[in-house]
């Protein structure tokens, strides 16, 4: 609805906006196709209204459908070209996300070194701009590559350190992975207990996010429920007016074919009625012609 009213308007930045935010919703639920064919089109417009900001943004995007995909090659390519414009523009933040993305891609492919000097440029720069859910993300990133090269003591400390930003911050999901993770570097190393007990932690962030998620679910179906509801209300007085206005046009349809009706009918009548007139004259010349004469040469003579 957006999109169509910012098309009338012809406002392209928001209508870009527009199609960027459709493709959100289409990644939010796993439908990477219609995602990415969204993405491109907002990134098209961007492009031709010279905004680069947007335009890296939308590279980001794209990159990020196709690292979910496993297609680095094109997600290591996007993400590139998203850096480059954030660092042409200054952009502190997205170059730490793109940096970020790269370091994704770069694990996904268990280039664990590559990925990890990406981390650490990110991190680098999100402790500078001060982004603490950012911190805490790469802190687990960083954890978790450190726990997959068997190097327990670094992953014990970055996995710590994400846990104890994310529960300052109140982000469960980095709560809960880093619970987990912490669980596993600590059986690994033969800790059972601190291994129980993190797992524990672990289940209760499960938990909390499956309630969180669960009451969200919820309100979205609320939501969705009311705005069907005047949804439909609407859509149901609209088809009373159009219905009320088909009924007056073809009422204002019969009327003017009535009039019609009717003037063709006083226009044949007048038709006849003056054909009649003349039949009658012409009779009449013939039965008395020298009546009509006379009253001529009586004419003259006067």
């Amino acid at each position: 609805m957006a999109l169509s009213i910012r098309e009338t308007i012809g406002d392209r930045q928001s209508i870009a906006g527009s199609y960027n935010n459709i493709g959100a919703v289409y990644k939010e639920q796993s439908n990477f196709t219609e995602a990415l064919k969204y993405y491109f089109i907002s990134l098209k417009i961007k492009k031709e209204i010279g905004d680069k900001w947007g335009m890296a943004a939308s590279y980001n995007n794209i990159a990020s459908i196709y690292n979910n995909q496993g297609s680095y090659a094109e997600a290591l390519k996007n993400y590139l070209a998203s850096l480059k414009i954030k660092e042409e523009i200054g952009d502190k933040a997205g170059i730490a996300y793109s940096y970020s993305g790269i370091g994704n891609i770069y694990y996904g492919k268990h280039n664990y070194s590559e990925a990890l000097k990406n981390y650490f440029v990110s991190l680098k720069i999100k402790q500078e701009i001060g982004d603490r859910s950012g911190i805490a993300t790469l802190y687990g990133n960083i954890g978790v590559i450190y726990k997959d090269l068997k190097r327990y003591k670094e992953a014990e400390g970055y996995l710590t350190s994400s846990l104890v930003l994310s529960k300052e911050i109140g982000n469960l999901e980095g709560i809960k992975e880093a619970t987990l993770n912490l669980s596993e570097v600590y059986e690994a190393t033969g800790k059972s207990k601190q291994a129980l007990d993190y797992y524990k932690l672990f289940v209760i962030a499960r938990d909390s996010l499956f309630n969180e998620e669960n009451t969200k679910k919820t309100v979205r179906l609320e939501m969705n429920y009311e705005f069907d509801k005047k949804e439909s209300a609407a859509k149901l007085e609209q088809e009373k007016k159009e219905a009320v206005a088909t009924a007056e046009s073809k009422k204002q349809k019969i009327i003017i074919w009535s009039v019609c009706g009717i003037l063709i009918l006083v226009f044949a009548f007048a038709v006849f009625a003056y054909r009649s007139y003349l039949e009658k004259r012409g009779r009449n010349l013939i039965q008395h012609p020298t009546k009509l004469y006379t009253n001529v040469n009586r004419k003259m003579l006067f």
